[in-house]
């Protein structure tokens, strides 16, 4: 096949615009001119390099003399023994790797020029090296000086840097050190959260920046409504160069105070001391430098060090607090006091105004820069006081703390703060870095389906951090739209670009009909309810405690009041719609009421006080129903104090041993809440509306797919379109001048239109007569495998005529018929070769778009058997379609495919996630309990339950059922979950549909009672896993004992076997019949296939006899008019005749 010349996708894929783009942003980051010590600019590289390297080693050698750290109070919690053994202990080839995968392949190398990618592709041959260089470290506490080793790239801060320290400097350590750093970062990260105080937000499990930003939030608007008496001051400070001035000796002297091992401090000073710089400038390297102290940017381990080390500035300020000698921000009665607000380097100090709060700030910060070497840039600082603070006292405090007053808004972590609701103004940065993304960007390099693409991957991101930590005006929303808008239609500085279609349509999903460009409204409405999922299951954070404490707990229905904050009315306002989704999981019943909480119904059982004894269960918790010692449901008293109907779905429910109840987000079964999981709460269904997926799961190019959106939506910008939009154009077709141009004229119904058409192969059928046609012709053709050819080429038709008809118009040239059929069909039929399975499949990325990939590759999916020594537990739930009922089921067997257990019980509506989450603690709970495995295999086809139970997904660690089984997997001498897929998991899966069809508890420990489907089941899972066995004599008895057992079942089930051989003869027979029809059919096919073609020859030859018969017409015509006129000459000569005659 001939291929085409190179298409320009023009931002659909990688290509021109953002290899363009890269270009670019490399050409703006090259230095060219720099400002020396004398003041000069230059643009001599030698003498950029110089300067450079003189500034940094400066800033790096810079001797900074320690002072006493007696100011600084020890910490209140250090690290356990336990804590210190875990923390220590050898590090495994297993830690090696993980840590080696962890790093991103592509990342920029460091001096030794090797990425983490070759590391990782070529590890079973450096591998063993590898290791045994980092656990030689890990014995030594010495580090080899070429790890050590960093190149230092600059990246500038503003686009006007002409100084060194518009730079900021960014480390490539080599890909070892980085491993290594990985490792005890990995480890330190485990005793951290419990160490490092509450006010730190960032890098710790748990922790979450905008808890920050809200608690500071709370306060500004505190602040402005603070009497003068109880004023407030808030004070941003600016640590100069933080992580370059942090203090070797006082970092080691921070680790000794928490109590970390002596071989543990060892490693982290090894890690950290006597590295060597290079710096690049554009690219070149300058000669190596040893530092004398600071952290690097870059460093896996830098920023834990930081916040242990800025940990010393949070004791001291809350020691004052305690002390009465700081008055700090305490927002109501009984909340905590905060002093402060750390996030890394960032700090935000909330305290009374008054001069002794001053004073003492000013004191402690003296003594913590002097321990650490940290700097107040005193410029960069601001502090804000209450409007009703006297002049006096706002004079002495500057004077005091040496920084200067902030009028109006403040920024805190790139959040606009204010004591009102913010306005558009507020929020005009985020505007402005929006629109120089725009300006940058080269409208004329892009389609429409490369702006579409720039908007949902990069315009649509850039607002949603402020969209989550602050209340944005609509308004606001509304003009980024607008931009958006514009830049998706080509539209700019309000010319061109026509809006064809409204916006709420292309807002809506793909599946919808729209172009899956999420509404920022929607997405404002989504990221304010997750302030009430994260305020209701995420108690124990220090923003939800504080706003607990103000004002208590949210109540669906009830709306926040004027003296409330704006966060908090809006909780409120959205309360009823997000609680009905939490509800409690259970673990030792201590913190739910029976009748007050949702824990087994999805309302409280208050609000059905027909079904249960109210009088007598009023005050009952959940744990009066638990049986003390094992932790079961008390079957009898439940049956008692509950209907039969209830009290199965309350002993249905599990009950997981010494593990606390935790309120879940009930559709995931997690204990946090992510924006998607909220997402689906506030679809709403759009007005307008058709199934559209199928437009992008075409294999056809995605301009293609666009052109095929727009013509099923009516809005292909045709004449007749573009006239009724209000343009002033003659509305008729170029080639027909009385007939209007529409979307059927041009692609269907225009002369050059069917004339392309009767060139190609392809002949569409003659109902296919209106656009709707067309757009059902190509939805159902992908439905077969056998027309999505035939429609893809009926696709790139219809857009080779569009392309036609638009260089018809703007370029003033037509190519002929048959070449525009040749194109379409030749790239037509490289999109289906390029998709084919003999070459290479498609896979889609978020637009549905497809991508060349590797060949599929098939594989057989079957069970497989454990090793010796282990069980192996599968499991799997089930839930009926109406969602009221359904099933957990497991199933136990040894490395031999015998079957030691199978059981589950019917469920009430869990979710999906609830009911395998359930199954799997079920079947874990007998093996280790009854069975005594000591050595497990879990599999489940749930990708999300075996990644919450691995710990891959953090975000259900607090659910009982997960540390549970956590707790159970920890206690075993070996432990492995993995997922499988469904045709693995058939015995597991036929145990939850079976039970969730019969009432009541499973459980099948004897090969006697099991079923005889199950039977089938097991069977087959034996019979495909014999290259999975290593005894094949164990196999073959295995496998003889399940026959022998399913032989004797047969013959207790005569009648039933008679009855299916009886119906396989008739099922025989009517396959019989049915192929003989199929056959008839592919004989009618064929003739008329043949009766087809030999129609089209006749209607060939019919046209051929016609245009004959035409020409015969003509001439006649012509011999008519010739005798005519003979028959005139006649006369004429017949009249002269006569008067010569006369």
């Amino acid at each position: 096949m001939v291929s085409l010349p190179p298409v320009d996708f023009g931002g659909d894929r990688n290509t021109r615009f953002f290899h363009q783009a890269t270009v670019i942003r490399r050409h703006q980051n090259r230095i060219r001119v720099i400002r020396g010590e004398d003041g000069q600019l230059t643009e001599d590289p030698d003498m950029i390099q110089r300067i450079m390297v003189s500034f940094f080693r400066a800033r790096w050698t810079e001797q900074t003399t320690g002072g006493s750290t007696v100011g600084i109070p020890p910490p209140s919690t250090g690290v356990s023994e336990d804590e210190s053994d875990a923390l220590i202990s050898p590090v495994s080839e297993r830690e090696i790797r993980e840590a080696i995968w962890s790093l991103e392949g592509d990342k920029a190398p460091g001096p030794d020029g090797f990425p983490p990618m070759f590391f990782q592709r070529y590890w079973m041959i450096v591998g063993r090296d590898v290791t045994a260089a980092i656990q030689q470290f890990f014995d030594t506490a010495v580090m080899a000086a070429d790890w050590q080793r960093t190149f230092i790239t600059l990246i500038p801060k503003r686009q006007d840097a002409t100084e060194p320290s518009h730079y900021r400097p960014i480390s490539l350590c080599t890909t070892l050190y980085k491993a290594t750093a990985k490792i005890i970062a990995a480890r330190l990260r485990v005793v951290l959260p419990r160490l490092i105080g509450s006010e730190q937000g960032a890098f710790l499990e748990g922790r979450c920046i905008s808890d920050n930003v809200l608690i500071a939030q709370e306060f500004m608007f505190d602040l402005g409504r603070a009497p003068v008496r109880g004023s407030l001051m808030g004070i941003k400070l600016d640590m100069e160069r933080a992580y370059d001035r942090m203090r070797w000796d006082f970092l080691q002297q921070t680790l000794q105070g928490f109590g970390f091992h002596e071989r543990w401090i060892s490693w982290v000073m090894g890690c950290i001391r006597i590295p060597s710089f290079a710096i690049l400038v554009n690219g070149t390297p300058s000669r190596f430098f040893v530092s004398s102290g600071g952290l690097r940017q870059g460093c896996p381990l830098s920023p834990l060090l930081f916040i242990i080390c800025a940990d010393a500035l949070s004791r001291s300020l809350r020691q004052a607090v305690d002390t009465q000698e700081l008055e700090a921000y305490r927002p109501a009665i009984g909340a905590p006091a905060i002093s402060h607000l750390l996030f890394a380097d960032d700090c935000l100090l909330l305290a009374r105004s008054t001069r002794q709060s001053a004073r003492v700030i000013g004191q402690i910060l003296q003594v913590y820069c002097a321990a650490s070497g940290q700097r107040v840039n005193l410029t960069k600082s601001a502090i804000i006081f209450s409007p009703k603070t006297r002049l006096a006292m706002k004079h002495s405090i500057v004077e005091i703390l040496g920084v200067g007053e902030q009028v109006g808004t403040m920024t805190y972590l790139g959040i606009p703060l204010s004591d009102r609701l913010l306005r558009s103004g507020d929020c005009l940065p985020c505007e402005l870095g929006i629109r120089r993304r725009l300006a940058g960007w080269r409208m004329h390099a892009l389609s429409m389906v490369g702006r579409i693409t720039l908007v949902r991957s990069v315009l649509l991101s850039v607002p949603i951090y402020l969209l989550t930590n602050a209340i944005v005006p609509v308004r606001f929303l509304r003009s980024l739209e607008r931009l958006f808008r514009d830049f998706i239609w080509g539209r700019s500085s309000g010319r061109g670009g026509v809006h064809l279609m409204a916006w709420e349509v292309v807002c809506q999903p793909t599946s919808c009909g729209g172009l899956g460009v999420q509404a920022l409204a929607a997405r404002r409405e989504i990221l304010l309810a997750r302030h009430v999922a994260r305020f209701v299951l995420e108690p124990e954070s220090l923003w939800s405690s504080l706003m607990r404490a103000k004002y208590g707990a949210l109540v669906p229905g009830v709306r926040g009041g004027r003296r409330h904050s704006p966060v908090w009315r809006e909780m409120c306002a959205r309360a009823t719609v997000v609680l009905p989704e939490i509800g409690w999981a259970i673990g030792d019943g201590l913190s739910i009421d029976v009748m007050e909480d949702r824990w087994v119904t999805e309302v409280p059982l208050c609000s059905m006080p027909t079904m249960v004894d109210s009088a007598r269960l009023a005050g009952w918790r959940v744990s009066d129903l638990l049986d003390a010692e094992g932790g079961r449901w008390r079957e009898g008293l439940v049956r008692e104090v509950f209907g039969e109907q209830l009290a199965e779905l309350v002993l249905a429910r599990a009950t997981p041993r010494g593990e606390a109840d935790r309120l879940v987000w009930i559709p995931t079964g997690r204990s946090r809440v992510r924006a998607r999981d909220l997402h689906a709460v506030f679809r709403r269904e759009p007005v307008r509306q058709f199934e559209g997926r199928w437009i992008w799961r075409m294999r056809v190019h995605p301009r293609v797919a666009l052109f095929i959106w727009k013509v099923a939506w009516g809005c292909l910008p045709t004449r007749s379109v573009l006239a009724r939009r209000g343009m002033r154009i003659p509305q008729f077709c170029e080639d027909c001048a009385d007939i209007e141009e529409t979307m059927e004229h041009v692609l269907l119904q225009c002369p050059r239109a069917r004339d392309i058409w009767r060139r190609s192969p392809i002949q569409l059928p003659a109902s296919v007569m209106l656009v709707q046609d067309l757009i059902h012709l190509l939805r159902v053709s992908m439905r077969h495998p056998r027309s999505v050819e035939a429609g893809i080429c009926v696709a790139y038709l219809s857009y080779h005529i569009w392309l036609d008809r638009n260089t018809g118009i703007f370029e003033g040239r037509r190519a002929p018929p048959r070449l525009v059929v040749d194109r379409a069909l030749l790239l037509a039929r490289e999109v289906v070769g390029a998709t084919s399975v003999v070459t290479s499949r498609l896979v889609r990325d978020i637009w549905g778009v497809h991508h060349a990939a590797s060949a599929p590759r098939f594989a057989i999916v079957s069970w497989a058997p454990p090793p010796s020594g282990y069980l192996k537990v599968n499991f799997d739930g089930s839930r009926s379609v109406d969602g009221l009922c359904g099933g957990v089921g497991f199933v136990v067997r040894d490395h031999c495919g015998r079957m030691v257990a199978a059981g589950g019980r019917r469920t009430p509506g869990f979710t999906v996630v609830g009911a395998e989450l359930q199954a799997a603690w079920e079947g874990l709970s007998f093996a280790r309990q009854l069975a005594g495995a000591e050595r497990v295999y879990l599999e489940g086809d749930s990708s999300v339950v075996i990644d919450l139970i691995r710990g891959v997904d953090r975000f259900g660690d607090g659910h009982p059922l997960i540390r549970e089984t956590r707790r159970m997997a920890q206690m075993m001498a070996d432990f492995q979950a993995a997922h499988v897929f469904r045709e693995a998991n058939r015995a597991a899966d036929w145990v939850a549909s079976f039970v969730a069809r019969h009432s009541g508890a499973f459980l099948w420990t004897s090969d006697v009672d099991v079923p005889s489907q199950l039977y089938l089941l097991l069977s087959r899972d034996l019979e495909g896993c014999t290259h999975h066995l290593h005894d094949i004599d164990m196999f073959v008895s295995a496998v003889a004992d399940y026959q022998a057992r399913a032989r004797r079942s047969q013959r207790g089930e005569e009648v039933a076997v008679k009855k299916l051989t009886e119906s396989e003869a008739r099922w025989k027979e009517s396959t019989v019949k049915l192929e003989a029809l199929e056959s008839k059919l592919k004989l009618m096919a064929k003739r008329f296939q043949e009766e087809e073609a030999s129609h089209s020859l006749a209607r060939s030859t019919l046209r051929a006899a016609e245009a004959c018969l035409a020409d015969a017409q003509y001439e006649l015509l012509g011999l008519k008019y010739e005798a005519g006129v003979l028959r005139l000459r006649i006369k004429q000569l017949e009249a002269q005749e006569k008067r010569v005659t006369e």
